[in-house]
């Protein structure tokens, strides 16, 4: 935790601008009410699911956690002769222990509470903020609070789920027994009382550099819990630390066995925080901000408490604040899916997220998935991206001979069925290059993004009328002097974004915002001198290296060429292009187009030959054109027939 102001009553803030995006809820794709709308018509907020919070201490009065909290226990190090007064445990002189174990514990209503008396204690710290905010990140009530001129809304991720607070909390820092001790409660006990989705740690301890072994918490059976828990279907969720590291984490975060989170920025969420530390071992990143004051919009907001004991909501900073989020989202994505293994959910979790690189001065380029919880929830999962009806088929769209009807055609193993098209769209007339996307306006959706004089917009197909909804402009103006477009769902940095190539051959891209369908301002991602003269085809993941591929077309030759993804988002394609073949056919054909996922969850790269066929490829595992493998996906069609997966001719 890093350092953080205090917001206490309604009127006391002075600042001129607070928070913009103060609510944990609404960072992460919340609806506004609370939830997270399903694409079932469902809302998810982790109802039926119990997070376990580990930390120093809690006050479960405050109003952010009032009513939330249905079990608690104080886990500490056994009293040794000689022990040192600053490790000596919190529990109470109540706290039971056996021969056995290494530990003592009190069970039951105000055991996590906070220790009054060590709070009036000169110099010591008794945990009565931190554990408060943690949980109130985690699944806290929304509470507002205002200036009189603004009011900031802090609200916890998972706000229909219920809280287990442990205390493991000595004078001064954490005892390892205790913390071994909760993961072992919450296994042997609360899970067999309780749903639980997850287990919080908001705590780094030593760093562990990548390349080194990871200790397993000085031997005290930490990593060996924490797989026995994720066997059982419970993630337990780690912070990264707060020492800016390059190529490091804490040591409670290095064990595979749990998820290790780091921080992004709030009003920047694509830029690691400066405090936050990074490693290949880093799992996910959640939005949090620099913190640091009520005037700066860059933080989250939580509850917490005075050292007076007054219970207070405002900005804060840290990696253990980003842990907490993810432990809200896997009870919001359990709620949806009590099925699921926590890897099956961790990777939901990464797919949809936003890859964010390490860009800070003298880092390496360690990157990591940025959660999106509301895209997690909806993800299209085993339906191929092209599938536009739910019939589990991919769907091949084009522009009729008309230049007005947009026809949806079914397809099977790639095979184009043109006995089976369905009119969606007779309104197309007007419209310039038009591109087919997924996962656009809502996941697990389908659209088309076009031209319409000097504007870009969307319409998104609705499965239920069958038809293309009317055209939202999302670029305004963008179009002037485009003449080619392609789609990308994974570039690494944005959720989505549009490729544009203009008349004088440089592609600019433009990324989705982070909620809503506007696109972006532009920045160039190829200068007419580096296509030099290629086309825009497509972006597609050829090699099936999780990184999507950006394919032009040679203008002399015909032939695809590659410009290989890197995973990184500064710069997200490779500066050097590659031929995907060497055949000389290429040059008459039109209408190339390249395809990700379309036949089997592979790619596929095509044409149109000049008697209107439809020729299809596969491509070997290093992404290049397997020649040999050419198949017709279609009979002919009729002359004038536009494909909106194609690039220019």
């Amino acid at each position: 935790m890093t350092a953080f102001q205090v917001l206490s009553g309604a009127t006391t803030a002075t600042a001129a601008t607070w928070a913009a995006v103060a609510s944990v809820n609404t960072n992460l794709g919340g609806g506004g009410d609370g939830t997270f709308p399903g694409n079932d018509g469902k809302p998810y907020s982790g109802a039926g699911q119990m997070i376990v919070v580990i930390d120093g201490a809690f006050d479960t009065s405050h109003p952010m956690l009032a009513g939330r909290v249905v079990e608690e226990a104080c886990f500490g190090a056994r009293e040794q002769p000689g022990i040192d007064p600053r490790d000596r445990h919190l529990c109470g002189p109540s706290a039971q222990s056996t021969a056995d174990v290494p530990y003592v514990r009190t069970i039951g209503p105000g055991t996590s509470q906070y220790s009054r008396e060590c709070v009036a204690g000169p110099g010591q710290s008794c945990h009565e903020t931190h554990g408060t905010m943690t949980a109130s990140i985690a699944a806290g009530t929304p509470r507002t609070v205002s200036n009189g001129q603004v009011a900031v809304t802090a609200a916890g991720v998972a706000q229909k789920a219920q809280l287990a607070l442990l205390k493991v909390g000595n004078r001064v820092g954490w005892a390892y027994e205790g913390v071994v001790a909760a993961l072992d409660y919450t296994l042997n006990v609360l899970a067999k009382k309780h749903h639980v989705a997850a287990v919080n740690i908001s705590a780094a301890n030593t760093l562990v550099q990548d390349g080194t072994e990871c200790p397993t918490a000085q031997g005290m059976g930490f990593a060996e819990s924490a797989a026995g828990l994720r066997a059982a279907g419970i993630a337990v969720v780690v912070a990264a630390g707060n020492l800016g590291a390059r190529n490091a984490i804490g040591s409670w975060a290095c064990a595979d066995e749990v998820i290790a989170v780091g921080a992004s920025g709030v009003t920047d969420k694509n830029t690691l925080t400066d405090y936050s530390n990074a490693s290949a071992r880093v799992d996910l990143l959640a939005p949090v901000g620099s913190g640091g004051g009520l005037d700066n919009p860059d933080a989250i907001w939580g509850g917490w408490m005075t050292s007076s004991g007054i219970p207070t909501t405002g900005p804060l900073s840290g990696t253990s604040f980003a842990a907490p989020q993810v432990a809200g989202a896997f009870a919001v994505l359990r709620s949806r899916y009590p099925d699921a293994s926590v890897d099956q959910l961790l990777g939901r979790l990464r797919r949809t997220g936003v890859a964010v690189a390490d860009t800070r001065s003298g880092n390496a380029a360690a990157v990591a998935p940025r959660i999106r919880l509301g895209d997690a929830l909806n993800e299209r999962g085993t339906r191929p991206a092209h599938d536009w009806n739910g019939d589990a088929r991919a769907d091949w769209l084009i522009l009729a001979a008309d230049k007005n009807t947009v026809v949806m055609y079914p397809s099977k193993s790639g095979m184009i069925d043109l006995t089976g098209g369905q009119f969606i769209s007779s309104e197309w007339r007007d419209r310039g290059r038009t591109v087919a996307v997924h996962d656009f306006g809502t996941m697990g959706s389908n659209g088309l993004i076009g031209i319409r004089g000097r504007d870009i917009f969307y319409s998104q197909y609705d499965p239920r009328t069958n038809k293309l909804g009317g055209p939202i402009v999302i670029a305004e103006g963008a179009a002037t002097d485009v003449v080619a477009l392609a789609y990308a769902r994974d570039i690494p940095g944005t959720i989505a974004a549009i490729l544009a190539q203009t008349t004088d051959g440089s592609i600019i891209i433009r990324a989705k915002a982070e909620r809503g369908t506007t696109l972006g301002e532009a920045s160039t991602l190829m200068s007419a001198k580096d296509t030099a003269g290629m086309r825009l085809v497509g972006i597609a993941d050829l090699n099936s290296d999780g990184r999507p591929d950006l394919v032009l077309r040679h203008p002399g030759t015909g032939r695809p060429w590659a410009w290989w993804g890197t995973g990184s988002p500064v710069s997200p394609f490779a500066s050097v292009g590659q031929e995907l073949t060497a055949q000389s056919y290429w040059s008459s054909k039109d209408q190339l187009f390249v395809l990700d996922c379309f036949i089997d969850g592979a790619p596929l790269i095509g044409y149109r030959v000049p008697d209107g066929n439809t020729v299809g490829f596969r491509l070997d595992a290093t992404g290049r054109v397997i020649d040999a493998s050419a198949f017709r996906m279609s009979t002919p069609y009729v002359a004038g027939v536009e494909f909106f997966a194609a690039s220019t001719k």
